[in-house]
Order: C-alpha cells, then structure tokens, then sequence
C-alpha cells in the first residue's frame, strides 16, 4: 500500500470529521455529542448518543412509541441536508406522522460518514436493549462493497475498523490545523474536489474487484453479516427491513467501470436473494436506478426529490409489513 495518497486521502477526510466526530472506543467515532454544528448553510445537530435525530435526547422506549432505527453510511447520514429534519430519515418522521396522527412516531438516524454493516452490527448490538427499536432498517450504501473489496481484506471485520481509525488518527492528529481551515471558503471547496479525487486514487491502488482467494467470496461474507443483522433484529423483536439498489445507474456507469458495475449489481442481487429466503421485508427502489437523475446528487446520494420519493417507497414497504394501518397507503402524498 503506498503511505503517501492514503495518508493524503485520510487527512483530508479528517478535515470534515474533526468538525463533526469524536472518537469512540467501540465505533471508532461517532458524531460529536449534544453539540449543533454549523456547515455553510447546512445545521447538524447530534443527540446525546452521538448521532443524528429530531430530538436532543433519545431515551428508553416507551409502550406508546412506535421507535424506527436507521442504519447506514452517508446516504444514510444524508450529509448534503441541510438540517437533521430534512434528512430522508428526518422526513420519514414527519410523514408518518402526518398520515398516523394517533401514534407516537419517532425515527433515530444511526447513518454517519464511512460506516459499513460491521459499524452497524456494533450499534445495533450496544443499544438495542436500551432503543427496542420496532423496525430496524438498514440502507446499503457503497462502503458495504467498497470496503468489502479492499486487499487484504478480513473476515473478522477488521478491516473496517483500519480504514475508520486510519480516518481517526488523521482527523485528532490534525485537529488544531483543520479548525483553522475549515473557516476559509476557498479550502471548503477545494477540500471536496480533493476528496473526490483522492477517494478514486485510492480505490484504484487499493481496491480489488475480483474476488479473494478465500474459499469464500467476500460478497458471501457481506451476505453473512446481513444475515446476523436479521438474526439479531429477530433475537431482540425488532422488525429488519432492508434496503439495496439505492443508486443512479447513468452516474454510475459514467464514473465507474464495468468491474465495479458489476458487482455492484452482484451484491444488490445477493441482498435481494437474502432477503427474500430469510423473508425480509426490502423497498424496492430499482426503478430510482433508471430515472432522470432528479434522484440523486450524485451516484448515490439522494436529492430532496429523491428523498421525498424514498420516504413513499418506505412507507409502502411498512405498510404491506403491517408496521402501519393500510390507511397510510391509501392517503396521497402532498403535493
């Protein structure tokens, strides 16, 4: 691996997390505790569990509630919002509770920037007791593949935990300096473009789309990990939903090469094949995949149209799961 274009890479995302994160012994970092942040035009605000929601504080479950958990990287994240209400998780709450007014409804966003399934695992098992979330859904984003297709990749999950405390290291190593950039204008815009091109250096030096001589494939061990994903929901009387396929195909196919392409569908396909032999409920979004590009901000990041057409697609998969009455079908969405 060469150091130079990976340290380069992590320095650069530790820009952005050092606004945002602080460490954690369990997850690496999570989102910087009871703290409102400012980027730009956009407002996060983290709760005391060091994540995104509506609420400041998330307590014990309560008989009353109807307690939706959502798991992911940044789509899930949702980090071009621009405040945690205009999240699609954010505004998955609001509809709901829109069209179930007689319900206590609350929706936690447990997504954050470079998490994958093992980082979601890890969640689920350290707050599950205290969240009893009712359904569990958990968006599979690029890192579940990316990451997943990295050399010297591990089946014990560690691999996942070096790529986060590579980012961790940078993002507290250069904290003093970051909090010194991150107030010019010119460095904020010239810090994305960076992003984008280091991430695709570095994929390209670092990333294997052929399978690993390991008897079995990595896309077999991903398809694992969902499957404890599932086990644990049940275990706890949670509710597992799925979601795979979430991306722009033309955006895709322009950036990326066939390789990536497909197993990217390779994946998809296997996490629908899961799904469907472990009977898991999974909005389909396949028909986002061909769209206009009005969906998305980019390959896989969703656009407020996009998040609006997603929530629908959410509700849909609640609905036929009997997680909400067939009325909230029924009723039409605003505008």
């Amino acid at each position: 691996m060469d150091p130079l274009p990976f340290g380069l890479q992590w320095l650069i995302q530790g820009h952005y997390l050092s606004i945002l994160a602080e460490p954690d012994p369990y997850r690496v970092y999570v989102g910087k505790r009871n703290q409102e942040i400012k980027l730009g035009t956009r407002i996060v605000r983290f709760n005391n569990l060091g994540f995104r929601s509506t609420s400041p504080i998330v307590g014990p479950k309560t008989p009353d509630l109807l307690r939706i958990a959502v798991f992911g990287d940044s789509v899930t994240f949702d980090t071009s919002a621009r405040s945690n209400e205009d999240t699609w998780p954010g505004r998955l709450e609001k509809r709901l509770r829109e069209l179930v007014p007689d319900r206590n409804i609350e929706v936690l966003n447990f997504g954050m920037g470079m998490y994958t399934h093992v980082t979601s695992l890890v969640n689920l098992a350290l707050l599950h007791d205290y969240l009893r979330p009712d359904v569990a859904l958990y968006l599979m984003g690029p890192n579940d593949m990316n990451w997943a297709h990295w050399r010297n990749f591990r089946v014990d999950g560690s691999t996942d935990r070096y790529l986060l405390s590579s980012i961790a290291d940078a993002t507290w190593g250069f904290h003093p300096v970051t909090q010194i950039l991150r107030k010019s204008m010119v460095f904020s815009i010239l810090y994305w473009r960076l992003v984008e091109l280091s991430v695709a250096y570095l994929a390209s030096i670092n990333v294997d789309w052929s399978q690993s001589n390991d008897p079995l494939s990595q896309t077999d061990i991903v398809i694992g990990r969902f499957r404890t994903f599932v086990n644990f929901c049940r275990a706890g009387d949670s509710l597992p939903v799925f979601c795979t396929g979430l991306y722009d195909l033309g955006r895709v196919r322009s950036k990326r090469d066939d390789k990536y392409i497909r197993v990217l569908r390779r994946l998809h396909q296997e996490t629908k094949d899961m799904c469907d032999e472990e009977g898991v409920a999974n909005v389909n979004v396949e028909s986002f995949q061909e769209g206009s590009g009005t969906f998305f901000t980019d390959e896989f990041h969703l656009s407020d149209a996009g998040r609006d057409a997603f929530v629908e697609r959410i509700i849909e998969t609640l609905t036929d799961a009997r997680v909400l009455p067939p009325r909230a079908r029924e009723t039409e969405s605003p505008g």
